[in-house]
């Protein structure tokens, strides 16, 4: 037993495990065992290496947040297929119920995490993989459509609610910029660039 990485805490969040018996032989059946299991092995070393940039630029981030940001980060450099990162930031009272609703309402393509965003309050990062502009345009639209009737339930507007960022996905800078706009301070910034508004 061998621990692959471990987190900032030292604590374990990779392990590689083989177990051998005294009585194992050398047949077929082992061998393919054996052959799967150092194909994953090599398969999570070549991740490690893709994503060990990314990391680096904000080690607390969610670990499969990580890596899918570095493999579309990947895609993007050698294939010029461009991912976005959209951020929805809350700004007022929004119910954790609301928000697992509108997460569950997300493209079934993309990822999704909701972490603490500013001031403490939670923000929904989604992952939109291979994205054109006008890709881009329509999810919005249909987002801010959705959201609107989730919380029009309770007499609110996407523009009081949430503010919407969308950003690149590129390498580590980018993973760094979404790291400083989940931490930093909300923006003053004019209705035009709210929700409800913004391209």
């Amino acid at each position: 037993v061998a621990p692959l990485r471990l987190d900032e805490y030292d604590e374990v969040d990779a392990l590689l495990a083989v177990h051998t018996m005294p009585f194992m032989s050398f047949e077929e059946n082992n061998l393919q065992r054996l052959q799967v299991l150092c194909a994953s092995y090599l398969d999570f070393s070549q991740l490690e290496l893709t994503v060990e940039d990314v990391r680096s630029a904000w080690v607390q981030a969610p670990i499969g947040l990580q890596q899918e940001w570095a493999q579309l980060s990947e895609l993007g450099q050698k294939f010029r297929l461009l991912s976005y990162c959209a951020v929805w930031s809350g700004q007022g009272r929004v119910s954790d119920d609301a928000l697992a609703e509108f997460a569950g309402l997300q493209p079934v393509e993309s990822s999704t995490w909701t972490l603490k965003g500013r001031g403490g309050k939670p923000a929904l990062v989604v992952l939109l993989p291979l994205l054109s502009s006008a890709g881009l345009a329509n999810y919005r639209r249909d987002m801010v459509t959705l959201l609107g009737q989730i919380l029009g339930r309770s007499n609110q507007r996407p523009d009081q609610s949430f503010d919407l960022d969308f950003l690149e996905v590129a390498g580590a800078p980018g993973f760094r910029e979404l790291h400083r706009l989940l931490s930093s301070a909300q923006p003053d910034r004019p209705p035009a660039s709210q929700v409800a508004e913004r391209p």
